[in-house]
This record gives structure tokens, sequence and C-alpha cells, in this order.
């Protein structure tokens, strides 16, 4: 659980490692610090255990680009025109008169070029849980 606690940050694209993270005690690991108590820790789990662990996390995480600093942002009118390149319509409502399976196929295809599901649904028309259950692998 530590050690999935450490990764959030680098996995959420905030940081490129465990020990850049500001607000993290991980930095403090095997330094002096009134702040964490090392032998508690050390109970949980080996200091060699997070920093073998850590490396293997970190390489196992493949980026598509790099992710430090926000998550990649689509602004409506650009998830509307990548709908219009997928599946040929000018706006949600040609959209909605698709077939299921084109619907689909443009659904699943936004997200994965990263649109998140709730913008998806907003520019398309549908409802958050159809593109959910499009999107699930």
């Amino acid at each position: 659980m530590l050690l999935y606690i450490y990764q959030n940050p680098v996995k959420a694209g905030l940081c490129l490692s465990t020990t850049e993270y500001p607000w993290s005690s991980r930095k403090l690991l095997g330094t002096k610090s009134e702040l964490i108590d090392d032998m508690v820790l050390e109970e949980i789990v080996s200091q060699s255990e997070i920093i073998l662990n850590e490396s293997q996390m970190v390489e196992d995480t493949v980026f598509d680009e790099p992710r430090v600093g926000r998550r990649l942002a689509f602004s409506d009118k650009t998830v509307l025109e990548m709908l219009r390149q997928t599946s040929q319509v000018q706006n949600s409502t040609q959209f909605q008169q698709l077939s299921r399976d084109e619907q689909k196929t443009a659904v699943v295809h936004l997200r994965d070029n990263k649109v998140p599901i709730r913008q998806i649904a907003r520019v398309s028309g549908l409802g958050k849980g159809v593109v959910e259950s499009w999107c699930r692998k």
C-alpha cells in the first residue's frame, strides 16, 4: 500500500520520480527527519524494497508522451473536430443518427486518443454510462 501511495504522483503525471513530489514523505526516507519515523516504515516495508519496487513500477509504466504537469486537455471544439474526422458528422445531432456500431467506433477512437469520458459524452450527446461501457476493454 505504501508503494502504491508513493507512486501515485508519478502515475498522475505530477512528477517523474517518487522523490520529486514535494508533498510526499518518500524523499525523506533514509534521512534524519522529525516528520517521519523510518523505523516504523521499515517495519511495514524495507527501504531497499521500496527503492527496488519503485524502479520496477516506473519501468513498467509506459507513457505515450511526457506527463509532467497537467494531463492532456482538449477543448470541446478540438474533440468535435476529432469526432468529425472519425465519423464524418458536423454536430452531435448528426452523430446521434449514426448506427450504434459507428458511434461506438468513434467513441473508442476518441478514448484511445486520451479524450476524457465525460468530455466524449458532452460533445457526442451520449450518456456518460454508455461511453464508459463502450470504452471498457
